[in-house]
């Protein structure tokens, strides 16, 4: 028997081209959703990348929460966001010059210190124990809270850190844990304003506050000091 080439290729072709479009038809049908997938997750994981690299930089501010259906990745956008939570409330408590020295890797905190040049302000209320005395409890501590906040603005705006709250008084350092220069005459800037902000506090105020400064400049040890299980950065 003699056939035509063509009777015989053109179905094969035929079959081989339908059977090779069901094929693909049925891949991207399969492989849709799981590149979509997989598009949806990487962004998620792009997201949180970049909080957290925001957070070792010590940049707190408010971002996007991240939302996924993947377990996983919503647990570790739970506790990155547990972590900042955290951090925020942990730097009301540490200077944040030194918080971002102990973020960068392989700095750890020990209780070591150096000789530094500082300059060293004291602000305390004058007869606080007497105006205490004579003001309600509650009155007094929001009061006080007003007052040492508007302090502590003035200590940071001119490159300085506090380094305690001792009842009324204020302790801040102008050099360390970071030197921005000209730590002594920012000290001294920092005073004049604390005086400003202190009248301007008066005029508004039924109590009225009289305030002394002293500031003293000189070589310190400035570094943790404590124990091995609690220390406090300071200078001696």
């Amino acid at each position: 028997h003699a056939f035509r080439e063509s009777e015989i290729v053109n179905p094969a072709q035929r079959h081989l081209m339908v059977n090779l479009a069901l094929t693909f038809g049925i891949l991207a049908i399969v492989l849709a959703p799981a590149f979509w997938f997989a598009m949806v997750t990487a962004r998620r994981l792009e997201q949180l990348t970049a909080i957290a690299e925001a957070t070792g930089k010590l940049d707190l501010s408010e971002r996007k929460q991240v939302h996924s259906g993947i377990r996983e990745i919503s647990k570790l956008a739970g506790a990155i966001d547990s972590m900042r939570s955290g951090l925020k409330s942990f730097i009301r408590y540490v200077p944040e010059d030194l918080l971002k020295r102990y973020l960068k890797p392989g700095n750890i905190a020990g209780l070591d210190s150096e000789t530094v040049p500082v300059t060293i302000l004291f602000s305390d209320i004058k007869d606080f124990s007497t105006v205490a005395e004579r003001i309600d409890p509650m009155s007094l501590v929001k009061h006080l809270n007003d007052y040492l906040e508007i302090l502590s603005t003035e200590v940071s705006r001119h490159g300085g850190t506090v380094d305690k709250f001792i009842g009324d008084s204020i302790m801040a350092l102008f050099g360390a844990p970071k030197s921005y220069g000209d730590d002594a005459l920012n000290a001294v800037r920092c005073a004049q304003q604390m005086m400003a902000e202190r009248a301007k506090l008066n005029a508004t105020s039924v109590y009225k506050i009289q305030m002394g400064i002293g500031l003293a400049s000189g070589r310190v040890l400035a570094g943790n000091m404590g124990s091995a299980d609690r220390s406090n950065y300071t200078v001696l």
